[in-house]
């Protein structure tokens, strides 16, 4: 299935980057929409909650990043070099790129993603 942001079936709301290593085969990092369903079909965790979700109660603590995500409320954008910034709804969830990974726009991804 090659390099992308792919959703992962046995989870709701998981999804998984796929990056090409230059030496052949893939990174790959599991990440999740924090209690809404991943969108495969437009690249953003979408509004609609995952079942279990429904239980728990969504607290809206505001974090800094959350006033760009007003502008893309549903988007992966990169807050700096190193920081990820995935917006639900409005809300930042934030992400640090580890090692020699930087945060990156990528068509395969529909958005930024740790590259």
């Amino acid at each position: 299935s090659g390099e992308g942001r792919f959703p992962d079936p046995s989870t709701c709301g998981v999804f998984i980057d796929c990056i090409t290593k230059e030496n052949g085969g893939y990174f790959v990092t599991q990440d999740n929409c924090n209690g809404f369903a991943y969108n495969a079909t437009s690249r953003i965790c979408s509004t609609q909650l995952c079942a279990s979700r429904h239980e728990r109660s969504i607290t809206n603590e505001y974090h800094p990043f959350s006033q760009i995500c007003e502008s893309q409320p549903d988007r992966f954008m990169c807050a700096n070099c190193k920081t990820l910034v995935h917006c639900v709804k409005g809300q930042a969830f934030v992400r640090q790129c580890t090692e020699d990974f930087y945060c990156t726009e990528k068509l395969g991804f529909g958005g930024a993603v740790c590259y």
